[in-house]
């Protein structure tokens, strides 16, 4: 592809592959494999840089989410957004809580009123999703969790240096869940994930909980599961955390030129960021009705542009025997037009790629591309 999307082959080249292989050394020597010195390192740095009071370092972005769910006990319903990878509901499912779904905003975001309209006696707990690294509006969401004595665990696997209002996403809520995989802004060469809590008594028990559920290498408090975070991945995670401003600042300046490039492309819409909001812009999203045309039109000129996701989550077959009171008088199954604007979004969105290892040359060449695929669209609608 002349503009790739999969960026991995040109960050972990043979210079950085050889600066992880050095750094990973000294764990393997030591044996230091299980819950090792790097990890703790790792922890204290992401506690440090994301305000967090805790910092716990486990197996992937799934079962941080799933882990915090068990760690606050939430068996009852829990209100997420339906526009989200299958990790969401099946860590709430598979947890022993019941996913409910609650619409979104033209920004992809849960919408903040449908969360309200949506809570029920059953309701336990929110979790909200800061969907492709741009950050939900957690002022709305936490007064709405505060009025109705709600949880609040954020998905915020895609969101890692993504903030709200000055404050870094993961760190509103009881708990926040981040994922560390080869694809997210903090990536390792295998799988991750971190929570972040303000709570002593989460971080103590997912602490528990991701080993065993084990206090001591002697004792078993409770049964737990093995979804520890690899001592080796954590040695490269923190080799990784070096560079992740340079990545996020020149995701963000990218973002701002490609808006820019555009602006004036009337048959695409670039979802616009609200004041408080600082993306780490994970992804690059933009809404097109004709979104199949232009998608081929892209891969034709060698453009690996993506979709996500292309079924929402209330329509994939896991979630057909799925729904809520709240959709009629009496309970009733998910079905579509349920939540129109997540719909529309997995109906219209194109993800292009984007990320700092791409010129500003690609990012101007898929602007052009864009305009050229409308603009030979309108000469042949006119002849």
């Amino acid at each position: 592809m002349k503009v790739p999307f999969n960026y991995l082959p040109s960050q972990f080249n043979e210079a950085e592959t050889d600066a992880i292989l050095a750094k990973m050394k000294p764990v393997i020597m030591s044996g230091d494999f299980t819950l090792g010195a790097p990890l703790a390192e790792l922890e204290s740095v992401i506690a440090e840089r994301t305000g967090a009071s805790h910092a716990v370092g486990v197996s992937s972005g799934t079962s941080a989410l799933f882990l915090s769910l068990k760690a606050l006990g939430i068996t009852g319903e829990v209100i997420t957004s339906p526009l989200s990878f299958f990790a969401t509901p099946a860590s709430i499912a598979t947890a022993g809580a019941q996913p409910v779904f609650a619409d979104i905003r033209e920004d992809y975001n849960i919408d903040p009123a449908a969360i309200e309209a949506t809570i029920t006696p059953r309701t336990e707990a929110l979790v909200p999703v800061h969907w492709a690294g741009r950050p939900c509006n957690m002022t709305a969401i936490m007064e709405i969790a505060r009025r109705h004595g709600l949880a609040v665990i954020e998905d915020a696997a895609q969101a890692f240096g993504s903030k709200w209002d000055g404050q870094h996403v993961g760190t509103f809520g009881a708990a926040g869940a981040v994922s560390f995989h080869p694809l997210k802004i903090l990536n390792v060469t295998a799988d991750a994930g971190m929570i972040l809590t303000n709570r002593p008594e989460v971080a103590e028990r997912v602490k528990r909980l991701r080993n065993h559920g084990c206090s001591s290498r002697d004792v078993c408090e409770e049964w737990g599961w093995n979804e520890r975070m690899d001592t080796l991945q954590a040695a490269v995670a923190l080799h990784v955390l070096k560079s992740v401003d340079w990545a996020i600042e020149t995701r963000r300046d990218y973002a701002t030129l490609l808006d820019a490039e555009l602006a004036d492309v009337g048959e695409v819409f670039t979802a616009t960021m609200p004041q408080k909001a600082f993306a780490n812009f994970y992804l690059y999203p933009l809404l097109c009705q004709d979104r199949d045309g232009l998608f081929a039109y892209l891969q034709s000129k060698s453009i690996d542009c993506k979709t996500h996701y292309p079924v929402p989550l209330h329509l994939q077959p896991a979630a057909a025997k799925m729904g809520h009171s709240t959709l009629s008088p009496s309970y009733r199954m998910y079905r579509r037009g349920d939540f129109p604007m997540a719909e529309r979004c997995c109906d219209q969105t194109i993800s292009l790629p984007f990320h700092p290892w791409l010129k500003p040359a690609d990012l101007l060449y898929m602007a052009q591309t864009i305009r050229e695929y409308f603009a030979q669209r309108e000469t042949v609608a006119a002849e």
